[in-house]
This record gives structure tokens, sequence and C-alpha cells, in this order.
């Protein structure tokens, strides 16, 4: 009974988080990305602000969220199948895919559900949310299972059976805070806006034609500093005032090669980006390829879209057998899943990169 009462309750708040780990023999992240950067998820967060990545984040989870899907009966009972209808009418069932799919972003999400109680004709107890908990508040400890870290307590904070959805991205054994996709994108990101910025002084500096003075021989140190005034005001109003004896010239800046550099800099980190998060390139890059090469690409974004796909049928599921399990003395459960027999669907949005 104590146990059903904590299904009500939340769990995981901001005004208990600890503030300490060692305290509860937990595995630290191996993550050395993570860990070079001062062990905050935060700093990943912060990459998002990139247009590139974003789009590509985007365009990946949209190759999930436009399939359609069903919740098939199997060996389960009509009843069954009734409740998981009815439970998944009262979630944003779009928002919780893409909930579980910021775990290949981070390498792991923890869902806290918020369940209730539910009257169609009898009882029920269903999620009426599933809310995405801050990374930073979980630790997994060297069994490989998952706990809160809750202020002011000296043990961890073990989380109740049915509370919470954990879902990882290509865990080990060694490792079960899962893959990181925001952890390979660091570095090229990092390096990118470094080169954005000397890419905007650079452009600043030499894309205006440079104003070229000269003067009579014998003209003090004075007048030198007055002309190179006047030039610098006549940039902001178009308008100068100078003897005769003064030439005035507009020469080009010698930029292309410079130019190009940074170009081919900003370039190669979103080529490297776009295999991070799709694993190919010609879905986000305009540059053209052969058409053998072309078809390579599509498949492996294919590919990419199925394995997402597995990732969110098999949170969904859990789910599934936590509301059953709650409900019904059944051990049969209806299975959800994408309709990836509609082969076309899913080789359109491959070629399509959304």
């Amino acid at each position: 009974m104590n146990s059903i009462k904590k299904l009500f309750t939340e769990i995981a708040t901001n005004q208990q988080l600890s503030r300490a780990s060692s305290l509860f023999n937990s595995l630290p992240n191996p993550d050395k990305i993570f860990n070079s950067t001062g062990r905050l998820y935060s700093n990943y967060r912060n990459l998002l602000n990139d247009p590139h990545l974003w789009s590509c984040i985007q365009s990946r989870k949209s190759g999930v969220l436009a399939l359609n899907f069903e919740v098939k009966q199997g060996k389960a009972s009509q009843n069954a199948l009734s409740i998981i209808q009815t439970a998944f009418e009262q979630i944003d069932f779009n928002q919780l895919i893409r909930d579980v799919l910021e775990a290949t972003l981070f390498g792991f999400q923890a869902l806290e559900i918020m369940w209730n109680n539910f009257n169609f004709g009898r009882n029920f107890i269903l999620p009426e949310k599933i809310i995405p908990k801050p990374h930073e508040w979980f630790e997994f400890d060297r069994t490989g299972s998952l706990f809160f870290k809750q202020f002011g307590q000296s043990k961890k904070i073990d989380l109740p059976e049915y509370k919470f959805l954990i879902v990882q991205y290509e865990p080990t054994y060694l490792n079960p805070y899962g893959q990181s996709l925001l952890g390979k994108c660091y570095w090229p990101v990092t390096f990118k806006n470094n080169g954005l910025k000397f890419w905007t002084n650079f452009t600043e500096k030499y894309g205006m034609p440079i104003l070229f003075a000269k003067y009579e021989r014998g003209g003090s140190l004075d007048d030198a500093k007055e002309l190179a005034n006047n030039l610098s005001l006549m940039v902001d109003n178009n308008v100068i005032v100078a003897s005769s004896e003064i030439s005035l010239e507009m020469q080009e800046a010698i930029r292309n090669t410079a130019s190009d550099l940074f170009h081919d800099l900003l370039r190669f980190c979103n080529s490297e980006i776009s295999k991070v998060i799709l694993s190919q390139t010609l879905t986000t890059e305009l540059d053209s390829g052969s058409y053998a090469a072309s078809l390579t690409h599509f498949k492996v974004r294919r590919e990419i879209i199925i394995a997402d796909v597995r990732l969110v049928e098999s949170a969904v599921n859990k789910l599934i057998k936590y509301i059953i399990d709650l409900n019904l003395a059944e051990y049969s459960y209806p299975v959800f899943r994408f309709k990836l027999g509609e082969s076309k669907q899913v080789v359109e949005l491959a070629e399509t990169g959304c």
C-alpha cells in the first residue's frame, strides 16, 4: 500500500536536489568530453543554440514523428487493449516521443510518470503527465541502477517501481549513462563558433574597400592625424572636404584566400555535426554527389530512423506494462509499434531528410 502512495507523489524535485554524489557510491559518467568541460549538462544544452545542429536534430526526430503507429492487441485481452487506448488519449503522445528521443542527445533520459485516478466505469490508475527531468538530478550506481540525488540525504534515493521511464541510448556495462551525441558534437560546434567570430571580425575589417590618402611631403604629424580622422568620418557620412594637394583612392582588400579558409572551416564543422546526428551529410548539405553515394546515404538515414523507432517502441511498451500491472491481473500486454511495413513512407522520409 505504501508503494502505491508513492505513485501519487513527485519524487524528483528541484527543492530536494542533492549537491553530493560521492556519498552514494555512484558510478561517474565516463564521457571524456563531459568530464573535460566541467561535468555540466548545461554545456551540452548550450550547443543546441547552433542552427545547423538544431536543424539536424529536428530532422532526425521528424523521421520518427512522421511515422504512423498502432497498438496491437496480441495475446492481451480486449479489456487490456481498451485501457491502453484510453490511457494514451490522456497524454501528449508526440511530446512523449520527442522526450524519449532526448536520450540520443544526452545518453539517457529519466521521465517521471505522474499517475492519477480516472473513473471510466471503474477506477483506473493512469498516467496524467510524463515529465522529462534534468539529467544532472540523477546518477547511476555501480550496479547500473539510476537513483535520484536528494538534498540532505546521506544515501542514494532509489526510484520507486512504476514511477520512472528510464531510456538509455547504447548503454554498456561500463557506461550505463549511454552514448551522448551532443558530446560528440561539442568540439565541432565550439570550433565553428570560434571560427565564426574570426570570420565576422575579418569581414568587418576587410569587407569594405580601404580608403588610401596621399598628401604632400612636409605635412606635420598633426596634419596626418587630422586627415585620418576625416577619412574615418567619411566612412560614416560619405562626405569629406580636403585640400587639392591631398589625393584619395579606394583600394579593394585582398581577402579571397583568407575568407575561403574560414568558410571551409565552417563547412567542415557542419559536415562533422551532420555525420554525428544523421550519420550522413547529403540530406543537410547542398553539395552534389554521385547517385550511388546518394543511395548509400539515404539507406544510412533510413537505418537511423529505424533505430530510433526501436528506442521509442521499447520505452512505450514499458509504459504499457506499467499500466496493465497497476490495473489488471494479467501477464499478456498489448504491443505498441510503428508501421514500418509502410516501407514507402520510410524511404520518402529518408530521401527528403525529414
